[in-house]
């Protein structure tokens, strides 16, 4: 599986703690917030929604984000922490880890950008800088075989976008699956 195809899965699965969605478990959210640092002048995704489509039932992704400044070598990096259930914390080492340029990223993902672009005024892949704008996505319904089937247990998530090792938008999850 190439760079694009591991990102979108750990977003997808991001998306599947938030809003509960994995294979019938029951999916508690303890904690889902933009990390601390991130720069809303940036990156800004408030409007920016995922809900279950009312006829199909697949996942549908709808609405704005804002992108303050033209992205070319900022780095998104998708980490994933379980927590043990001996000592109760958070590995230190996560368990699955991520990184790359967004350029590369975006023009790599055959599972998500390409697809997103057609419903929405996202530049086309591979265009680099990323341009600084608003975008908007309508309606873009993601193929549901692509979120991973976890097993049971509590799991931290992070997207992080850095520019020169600083961070620039990051959010978090936490979410316990039982």
């Amino acid at each position: 599986m190439d760079f694009a195809a591991q990102v979108s899965r750990i977003a997808l699965f991001l998306f599947a703690l938030y809003y509960g969605i994995t294979d019938g478990k029951t999916v508690e959210l303890l904690v889902s917030n933009p990390m601390k640092g991130s720069d809303k002048n940036y990156v800004d995704f408030t409007t920016l929604r995922l809900t279950k489509d009312r006829d199909t039932r697949q996942l549908k992704v709808s609405g704005s984000f804002t992108i303050g400044k033209d992205m070319t070598e900022e780095e998104l990096a998708y980490t994933l922490y379980v927590k043990s259930p001996r000592s109760k914390q958070f590995s230190t080492t996560p368990m699955y880890y991520k990184a790359g340029p967004i350029c590369e990223f975006i023009k790599d993902d055959k599972e998500f950008y390409a697809d997103a672009v057609k419903v929405s005024n996202l530049p086309a892949p591979g265009t680099c800088p990323f341009p600084k704008g608003t975008y908007t996505i309508n309606n873009y319904l993601m193929n549901e075989d692509n979120i991973p089937n976890v097993p049971a247990g509590e799991y931290r998530v992070t997207i992080t976008l850095k520019s020169l090792g600083k961070l620039i938008s990051g959010y978090e999850a936490i979410a316990k699956i039982s």
